[in-house]
């Protein structure tokens, strides 16, 4: 049997609550990987596919020889997952360390019940594997592009404005990110869920500016329609496809879960942003107002009479970045060149300079994307390249959380936390500790 100091016990959960890490974390006190992990396993901070299947055999009354050759693993690997027991790693006593642990738990139950849409499948768990293999990590990425996004309604109002005062921020709310030239609009959702702090627990969507959506549709009807599975997904309120891949699970590390969806390479599994599937709903709903001969109206006209179930300006998901957003000074695309009509799914290319990111559309977050022009080093492109996986290099702010009421209630959040009284601010910091906000300036590169 593995014993395990109480001290080291502590020190473990202390330094992964910092890092998020297991390799990390092992790092830094100079011990094993699976002695980390092993500790996590138990005090419920970080969970695999594979801890997960051998915990559901092992709840069971299974044995370790059993679910070794039912998973078709070694009984060492088998034990290695296993959770320490209180005689292997100290006392009754709980230190501030394991409270820590027991809200970080708790925060990770808020966050599990939060998503849009939740799925699990245990099965899944036991058959495949979650991890990307190191040929699909090592795959060459072509290029990659440096954006700008920057928080609307978050630009400085005076040296007196709380998100100065109380929130680090100089000019307005904004991150610089390198990211993989080939990352997909629906890993950049995550990516900026991670760099601005919010949870996942609302809905979002990506648009083109107002102008621009105008200009490439003509402001008509069948020229959007033409549009439909090439940039724009027809509105739906299929809510299982859209968010086809939130299968996070309560126990698992959600910065790791987070992580995990914008590191490539990247693929896209939902079925309705596709070129088929869109015509298929186009034609469709044109067959249900048929006598109103929809396709010669403009897509004003059609809204103010018909329903459309969503707004019509939502981007797909698994256009890859670059083919929607010019990287560099080229000059416009001409109309003719982006007219879907002559040809059947027809490929994407750049059209715009900008794009609209929206979270929670209660709070109304909205966030500009735009291709920066800041300088980087050769390390922070290497460290893109070689890890598929983005790079935070600059940043104005300490990030948001959810819930809080858009830009002006974080802005009261934040004067309730500094300025209100004793009782207020411990019980808004207590909420807000929950929602993942802490308070710290974290620097750029360990954003991500």
């Amino acid at each position: 049997m593995e014993f395990i100091k109480e001290e080291q016990y502590q020190n473990i959960i202390e330094v992964y609550l910092q890092t998020g890490s297991v390799k990390e974390t092992a790092e830094r006190l100079a011990t094993y990987p699976i002695k980390v992990r092993r500790v996590l396993i138990t005090e419920g901070l970080w969970s695999s596919k594979t801890s997960e299947a051998i915990s559901v055999l092992w709840n069971q009354g299974m044995m370790v020889s059993d679910i070794a050759e039912k998973l078709c693993l070694s009984e060492k690997n088998i034990q290695s997952y296993l959770p320490y027991t209180r005689g292997q790693y100290g006392g009754d006593n709980r230190s501030d360390t394991a409270v820590r642990s027991g809200i970080y738990r708790e925060r990770m139950h808020i966050v599990a019940n939060s998503q849009p849409v939740k799925k699990i499948h245990i099965e899944s768990m036991m058959q495949k594997g979650g991890e990307i293999s190191m040929e699909n990590k090592m795959r060459k990425i072509d290029n990659i592009i440096c954006l700008h996004l920057e928080l609307v309604d978050s630009e400085v109002e005076g040296m007196d404005d709380p998100i100065v005062k109380y929130g680090k921020t100089k000019k307005s709310i904004s991150r610089d990110v390198l990211v993989p030239g080939d990352i997909t609009l629906h890993a950049l959702h995550y990516v900026i869920l991670k760099l601005f702090g919010w949870q996942n627990g609302h809905l979002h969507s990506f648009s083109l500016m107002k102008e621009d959506f105008k200009k490439l549709t003509d402001g008509m009807f069948d020229k959007y329609c033409k549009l439909c599975g090439v940039y724009f997904r027809f509105p739906t309120e299929d809510y299982e496809d859209l968010y086809w891949d939130d299968d996070y699970e309560e126990g698992r590390s959600f910065n790791t879960w987070l992580k995990h969806k914008y590191t490539g390479p990247y693929s896209y599994g939902g079925t309705g942003d596709y070129y088929v599937p869109n015509q298929y709903e186009v034609k469709r709903f044109c067959g249900w107002f048929k006598d109103m001969d929809v396709e010669k109206l403009s897509l004003q006209q059609v809204e103010e009479k018909i329903y459309l179930g969503g707004n019509p300006n939502n981007l797909l998901e698994r256009l890859c970045l670059r083919d929607v957003l010019h990287v560099n000074s080229m000059e416009d695309v001409a109309k003719d060149i982006v007219d879907a009509g002559n040809a059947c799914g027809i490929d994407a290319m750049p059209v715009v300079h900008e794009l609209v990111y929206e979270y929670d559309y209660g709070d109304g977050w909205e966030v500009r994307i735009t291709v920066s022009d800041i300088a980087y080093t050769d390390e922070e492109k290497e460290f893109v390249c070689q890890n598929y996986c983005p790079r935070c290099i600059s940043k104005d702010g300490l990030n948001l959380l959810d819930d809080v009421g858009g830009m002006w209630g974080y802005r009261d959040f934040l004067v309730t936390i500094h300025e209100g009284s004793e009782e207020e601010q411990e019980e808004m910091r207590e909420w807000a500790r929950y929602l993942g906000w802490t308070g710290r300036n974290v620097s750029p590169k360990n954003m991500l």
